[in-house]
């Protein structure tokens, strides 16, 4: 599909970005580093988020986005209803997509 894409650790990622100048960066949650998230933004990158195991589940418990991706992948339809209308209002587009196990991902 001509992508070409780059799997690297949290928190250090900006060698990469600065050396690989992506237009999109894949976060496994919405809490990553809110100046890095303002920054890429700026930068015209867009911010995808698709969830992790291991981001809460708690359905009495409705975290705050400050700064919203611009495509928001959910685990399931509780949390995404849960968020949905204040992530498109601000310009979020949502899907729910699951997750497969993370821990499949690689040969270990």
């Amino acid at each position: 599909m001509g992508v070409t894409s780059k799997l690297v650790a949290l928190a250090e990622e900006e060698p990469v970005i600065a050396e690989v100048d992506p237009d999109y960066v894949v976060l496994p949650k919405h809490s990553y580093n809110q100046a890095s998230l303002i920054k890429w933004k700026k930068e015209g990158r867009k911010v995808i988020v698709i969830e992790t195991e291991g981001n809460h589940q708690d359905k009495n418990l409705t975290m705050n986005i400050p700064v919203a991706p611009d495509l928001y992948c959910f685990c399931n339809n509780i949390m995404m209803k849960k968020y949905q209308i204040e992530l498109e209002n601000k310009g979020c587009q949502v899907t729910v997509l699951g997750f497969q196990r993370g821990d499949l991902l690689t040969k270990k």
